[in-house]
């Protein structure tokens, strides 16, 4: 299929660079979206809330988050969104922890609105693509977001501007990222407003003339 296509579009430079020392000519369009069209509701149920917005699976971080949770001070509430193969254990953790609270799979509006609400957004995939679009969400949402260096997030996401960068499968490290941010508001909201300025370049409006570029490339050939 890779000798077949006119072009070979990646969302990561990872990816960009796996794929060129293969000896194929690669273009990086990273992942978009159209910031406009995302609901403006805020849902906050708790002083203190963060939230977990992906598949209940080990390569998204979950089993990391669940760890995490056992030494997650009370005052602090977490809300995981989300089905997949770690459900039942996500569930039954929840059960022994009163700030631990599993909403499951949840429609778009309802996540965003979430992610509005709350304090922190955490992401602590073990492996991404390009930069994942419940990142983007968080980013244009102004949600703080803690994020693992995978995939995608290392073209876009830089320590302590725009994000706080922890490293995959270290749940004792996002328990300490997470306490940081929390006590300390002027903290939250610079990573947020730097965020949003950085998620303007992933809007369609900017990423969509890229494809645009390259489809007119494609057609001019013939």
């Amino acid at each position: 299929a890779l000798r077949w296509t006119d072009a070979i579009t990646v969302s990561s430079h990872e990816l960009y660079d796996h794929y060129t020392k293969m000896g194929y000519t690669v273009h990086y369009l990273p992942n978009a979206m159209d910031i406009s069209s995302l609901p403006t509701g805020t849902d906050r149920r708790y002083e203190k809330q963060i939230v977990y917005a992906a598949r209940m699976s080990r390569e998204k971080g979950i089993l990391d988050v669940l760890q995490m949770a056992k030494k997650l001070p009370e005052d602090i509430h977490l809300l995981l969104l989300g089905s997949g193969p770690e459900e039942e254990l996500a569930k039954k953790t929840c059960e022994n922890k009163k700030n631990l609270h599993f909403l499951g799979y949840q429609e778009k509006q309802k996540t965003i609105e979430i992610m509005r609400g709350s304090d922190i957004v955490i992401q602590p995939s073990i492996m991404e693509g390009g930069l994942s679009y419940t990142r983007l969400e968080a980013m244009a949402c102004k949600a703080p977001l803690i994020s693992t260096i995978v995939g995608g997030s290392k073209d876009a996401l830089h320590h302590m501007e725009n994000a706080y960068l922890v490293e995959p499968n270290d749940p004792e490290g996002l328990l300490q990222a997470i306490l940081e941010l929390m006590s300390d508001d002027e903290k939250r909201k610079r990573i947020a407003e730097n965020a949003f300025k950085t998620v303007q370049e992933y809007d369609w409006k900017v990423v969509g003339k890229s494809y645009l570029k390259l489809y007119n490339e494609i057609l001019n050939r013939s």
